[in-house]
């Protein structure tokens, strides 16, 4: 009996010191944000596998997250107005204590603007979102120049070791007109930026070429168009004769955006054409 409760603590003994050295060893990243006002932080540590980023909300300007012991990691930290910043943190010794670090977060540049109407009427309470173009992951149809809108796209912040990091969506940050239509945006670096502006009942509006400069103020005007809803059954034809007697029906339902005078628009099956009151989409 001795024997048998001997070989039991030998066997939980050996599979206990298994998991132990299979367990990462983890240290606190312990530190202060500085530079953030009154915003909210959201702070990754980012180690060898950028798949288990893990974001943490500071609210209090005080970080106290668990980092691997003996590995590298790039600290990335992104706020509203204030430019995205990644800090590399050298590999903390196993014996050593826990790391503390301060993260500086700077105002970065401005953008000004104000939304209006097609007819000259101020736009409040629209959403506005920018992003740098080089952050942004261009996918699928995107690639070929078809629109896209900022709040599907896939954004990431370089790390500074030639990888990149997401930015999850609850990450982001959009700004919302003031009741005199205007917005400010701040955390901008210099170069290339795409813009985008919605409100309810209109068009969307989309600019590819926004350019941030370092010297100069940085203001737009964006004008929304008001919006025409057209729906309609996607449908499939063998040939372009058969165009007004369908062979079968998608389930789905196309529904698109349109200004007033235009009348096409992009569908995943084809073209949608208006040539009279009905909507129909040939795909060939």
């Amino acid at each position: 009996m001795g024997g048998s409760l001997l070989a039991l603590a030998c066997v939980c003994a050996c599979a206990s010191s298994a998991d132990d050295t299979s367990a990462p060893d983890l240290k606190a990243l312990k530190g202060t944000i500085i530079g953030a006002g009154a915003a909210h932080v959201w702070v990754a540590v980012v180690g060898q596998d950028l798949d288990e980023a893990t974001w943490t909300l500071v609210k209090d300007g005080r970080i106290e997250i668990p980092m691997p012991a003996g590995e590298p990691v790039v600290v990335v930290a992104v706020a509203r107005d204030r430019v995205p910043l990644a800090v590399a943190v050298p590999p903390v010794p196993p014996e050593a204590l826990d790391r503390n670090i301060v993260l500086a977060l700077s105002r970065g540049h401005w953008l000004e603007g104000i939304v209006r109407s097609e007819d000259g009427r101020i736009v409040s309470g629209a959403d506005v979102r920018v992003a740098a173009a080089d952050a942004v992951v261009l996918e699928g149809l995107a690639l070929a120049g078809l629109p896209f809108s900022l709040r599907d796209v896939r954004m990431k912040i370089p790390l500074g070791d030639g990888r990149a990091v997401e930015v999850p969506p609850f990450a982001r940050t959009k700004w919302t007109t003031s009741g005199d239509g205007t917005f400010r945006i701040g955390g901008l670096q210099p170069g290339r930026h795409f813009l985008e502006a919605t409100a309810t009942g209109f068009v969307p509006a989309f600019e590819s070429h926004v350019g941030i400069r370092e010297d100069d103020e940085n203001d737009i005007d964006i004008e929304l168009f008001e919006a025409f809803y057209v729906a309609g059954h996607v449908v499939e034809t063998e040939r372009a004769d058969q165009f007004r007697e369908p062979r079968s029906v998608h389930t789905g339902m196309c529904r698109r955006v349109l200004r007033k005078g235009i009348w096409a628009a992009s569908a995943t099956t084809g073209d949608v054409q208006l040539p009279g009151p009905e909507t129909t989409a040939r795909s060939d």
